[in-house]
């Protein structure tokens, strides 16, 4: 039976195919664009296409930020798996960045910065009955101390 190159997506999903004419080599040039706007018509499917270059340039900072140049995941799964956790890395990043926003040493820092100067602060987290009670940093570290200052506010919300 031969398998279906149809891929199978979590949403219903309509697929634009999109053709053009390459101004160099006078040949035609297709692109498939896949999306879940079901309720949007080509010209708006379109124009939010061409919108997703602030997307993409995120999407780029976390890869580097991760140290993850490019996925090179051959099998759908792994590469499956590999997105969902960059996502993830993604989103945990973003809220780090709100503790840090009074912070002027540490207030509006990109990912790589995160993972190369915060993250490797040494230190001690002491729990009492999986709730956190105390954090420790080393305090010869020049960040020590903006980031417990962020991290206090933080947990003052929570």
């Amino acid at each position: 039976m031969p398998r279906s190159l149809a891929n199978r997506y979590y949403r219903r999903t309509q697929t634009v195919v999109l053709r053009w004419q390459s101004e160099k080599t006078r040949r035609f040039k297709y692109a498939l664009l896949i999306c879940s706007f079901i309720d949007r018509d080509l010209v708006q499917i379109s124009r939010l296409y061409d919108e997703r270059a602030g997307i993409e340039n995120e999407i780029n900072a976390d890869k580097a930020g991760v140290l993850l140049p490019r996925r090179r995941k051959t099998h759908g799964n792994a590469h499956e798996a590999l997105v969902l956790v960059t996502d993830l890395a993604h989103h945990i990043f973003a809220w780090t960045r709100q503790f840090g926003a009074s912070q002027p040493a540490i207030g509006n820092v990109g990912i790589y910065f995160i993972v190369n100067e915060i993250l490797p602060i040494a230190g001690n987290l002491s729990f009492n009955d999986d709730h956190l009670v105390k954090v420790r940093l080393q305090a010869s570290h020049p960040l020590a101390k903006p980031v417990l200052e962020g991290l206090a506010r933080l947990l003052v919300e929570f």
